[in-house]
């Protein structure tokens, strides 16, 4: 997976919020926001961690069942990948 460049993630008022560099692109209507697990799993990515890697590390961190986890990811990915901000390599 690769970071679509032209995206960051900002902490803005206790809120993670995905800023596109270009304003004129940018559709203020569709403003996207992560909780924190979005944060971590965006942050993990620009790190360059594999999918397999990410599920590793968010089990780590959090109690939840592998598998559910897992099915999380691939939800968060997807949508991720639909809109053009992560690249399946």
């Amino acid at each position: 997976m690769k970071l679509n460049s032209d995206y960051s993630l900002e902490l803005i008022d206790d809120e993670y919020v995905l800023i596109h560099s270009s304003a004129d692109e940018v559709d203020f209507s569709k403003v996207i926001t992560f909780n924190e697990v979005g944060a971590f799993i965006f942050n993990k990515i620009k790190e360059g961690k594999t999918k397999e890697e990410i599920l590793d590390d968010l089990v780590k961190e959090y109690d939840a069942p592998k598998e559910e986890i897992s099915k999380d990811l691939d939800e968060f990915l997807n949508d991720l990948i639909k809109n053009k901000i992560v690249y399946e390599q």
